[in-house]
């Protein structure tokens, strides 16, 4: 959808971006859902987000969105809270590309990828290199 307005086109054009990126990595969960899915309260999901455990977008209403693939067998995936730490200073949504990118430092798969696969200090040590330079 264009307007007369360019700037607002370019923030239309972002916002699909997002939408595109999150539909590409499997969707999210609200974190109503990761309580459930966790055996925790919503409370507990906050403080998990504020203390950089869990990775969360904000939504479109109010609050946050939870990337699905940071989830497996009704837990966070192995590894995922090292790899944050290290991401701590980089925006979420570039969190979010970091997860989801295949690199080649990682035989063209993606640090999820390879944090499902137990590899979480290759990841990590990604996770350095790219929080410091903000890109790869």
């Amino acid at each position: 959808m264009m307007t007369e307005d360019p700037i607002l086109d370019a923030m239309l054009r972002g916002d699909q971006e997002k939408r595109r990126i999150v539909e590409d990595a499997g969707g999210t969960f609200t974190a109503e859902e990761v309580a459930n899915l966790l055996g925790i309260s919503e409370r507990d999901v906050d403080r998990q987000r504020e203390r950089g455990r869990l990775l969360a977008l904000a939504g479109e209403a109010p609050g946050y969105i939870y990337p699905r693939f940071q989830f497996q067998e009704g837990k966070t995936v192995d590894g995922l809270e090292l790899v944050l730490a290290r991401l701590k200073h980089v925006d979420p949504w570039m969190q979010m590309i970091f997860f989801t990118r295949p690199h080649e430092r990682l035989e063209e798969k993606t640090p999820m990828e390879m944090l499902r696969c137990g590899l979480s200090e290759k990841v990590a040590q990604l996770a350095n290199m790219f929080g410091e330079q903000g890109t790869l």
